[in-house]
Order: structure tokens, then sequence, then C-alpha cells
């Protein structure tokens, strides 16, 4: 019976808690896939899979449609298989197009009503300054007979054509399952990889490295394919048995957002962004010496 992940090129054997989690964030392995082959009822031929590629995000700069990345190494790729669902988030915004014609309409139809209520208040106040005659006093109250006044509400509605104004880039939803039967320490280690990779890493005073982004598709290929995803949330939902101090299960929610703008392309060809050459380390860090372009 086979292990529940899949290391290529790479032993763990920590002795610690601490020892093996500094393992695997440290020396991280090229490849980690669950479920493995400990599930000897299960036929995965024809199954889908989620593959996460985590790449080196060494700087972002402006100057073209969503951006220019320059890239560095890639790191581990994971794979896990598919969830029974999978939430895929694509919005788009239209608005009614306020052009300058009905602008003047709006005015027009506010100005209208307001005649026509002012003459019906105008009316109201001289038959009632006429019946009670022009004596001062006799003019307390009048506010109350102006507030009395019937206005019919105005029937008038402007139509303008319905425009496209934007789209929001891609996300995508995915509640894995994870399961160990390795004592649990597959599982937390490869959380907190997936923890690590995504969150910035401290170079100096006030200097940062980028976090690592993904490229996110299914295998085969076909239903998804973001090329440059940013992992934005992570939850882990930690479950028994608990096994040398370790959860030996675990339901994994991750969201990621695709960083290229959303256009016909980038469904076709997984994005629309440039990526430029890796440059040296020092090109990224404001505080080593280096140009500061790609932090703009």
């Amino acid at each position: 019976m086979g292990s529940d992940w899949e290391y290529i090129n790479q032993e763990i054997d920590e002795p610690t808690f601490e020892s093996r989690n500094n393992e695997i964030l440290n020396n991280p392995p090229k490849f980690l896939k669950i479920p493995g082959d400990f599930f000897p009822h299960a036929v995965f031929k024809d199954a889908l899979w989620i593959t996460l590629q985590a790449k080196e995000l060494r700087g972002i700069a402006t100057g073209a449609r969503g951006g220019n990345l320059t890239l560095g190494r890639t790191k581990t790729q994971f794979k896990f298989l598919a969830p029974p669902e999978i939430l895929e988030m694509h919005n788009h915004e239209w608005e009614e197009y306020a052009s300058l014609a009905s602008r003047l309409l709006e005015k027009v139809k506010q100005l209208r009503t307001m005649t026509e209520h002012g003459k019906s208040i105008l009316d109201k106040l001289t038959s009632t300054v006429v019946k009670k005659g022009w004596h001062l006093p006799s003019l307390q109250g009048i506010e109350n007979y102006a507030g009395s006044v019937n206005l019919p509400v105005p029937r008038r509605k402007i139509d303008t054509p319905l425009t496209y104004k934007t789209s929001q880039r891609r996300q995508y939803q995915f509640e894995f399952v994870l399961a160990d039967n390795q004592g649990g320490k597959t599982v937390v280690q490869a959380v907190k990889l997936l923890e690590s990779f995504a969150a910035p890493r401290s170079t100096a005073v006030i200097g940062i490295e980028f976090p690592h982004i993904f490229k996110v598709q299914t295998e085969p290929e076909g239903l998804i394919l973001m090329e440059h995803a940013a992992l934005t949330s992570i939850q882990p939902t930690w479950q028994y048995p608990y096994t040398n101090g370790y959860p030996t299960r675990c339901n994994l929610t991750l969201n990621f957002t695709d960083m290229s703008p959303l256009f016909e392309k980038t469904i076709k060809a997984g994005t629309i962004i440039r990526v430029n050459p890796s440059s040296t380390d020092a090109a990224f860090h404001p505080d080593a010496g280096g140009s500061n372009a790609q932090r703009k």
C-alpha cells in the first residue's frame, strides 16, 4: 500500500514538528499529489485533476493591459483530485448609457414636474388667501394649506441604451478533501506550504518579495486554464482523528483570482498579460540598491 502523497526526489523524515514543518517550507518538493495509491478501490483513469503550479513573482510593472509580470523560478506543483463541485465566477457589469441628450431630458422632466406642481401649489395658496381675506392674522397656518395640495405623481420615463461597462477578473473556488494515512503530517505540511506560497516575504526594513502566483488548470485540459492566478484565500478546516499531534483529514477551501483582465482571449489562451524575462534579485529590492522599476 503506497502513500497518499507522491514525492519526487524528496524524502521527509523529521523527528519533531518544527523540523518537519521547516523542512517542507525551506525545501519544498517539486511535485505533490493527493490522493496517491492508498485507495485500492478507486479508479482514477477518467478522473478530473486540478493542478496548481507555484511560480515566483519577481516584479509587476504598468505599461500594458493588465500589467507586465517578471517571473522567477518554478516551485512546487500540486495535483489534487477535483472536488465534486467547482465554483467559477465571471461577472460583467452593464449600465444605462448616460448620454448628453438623456441628461438634458432628465432636467427637462424635473423642470416640467416643478412647473406643474408649482402651479398647483400657487393656485391653492391664491384660493386660500382670497377666502381668508388679506389681513395678516388670517395668513397664519397658510403652510398647512399648501402642504395639503394633492399633487399627481409624474408618469414619465427616459430610456437609454444598456451599454457594457467592465468585466471583473475570473475567480475560482475549490473545496478539496485531503486525507492522510501517514500519521497526518503530509496533510498539515501540504497546507502550510500553500500558506507560505500565498504570503509575502520580508527582505529588509520595508522591502518585500511578492507572494507566489499559480498556474491553475485541469487535467485533462479544457475546463480551466489560468496562467497567472493569485491565491487570495486559504481556509483549512482540520478534522479528527488526530495522530501524533496532527489531524489526519482536512477540508481545504482555496480561492483564486485571475491576474489577467477578462477578455475573450483570456478564456481561450489563459491570459493576456505579458511576461518579462527574469532579472536579478537586486532589481526588485529598493533596499538593495537596485532599480525599483518593477515595483511600480
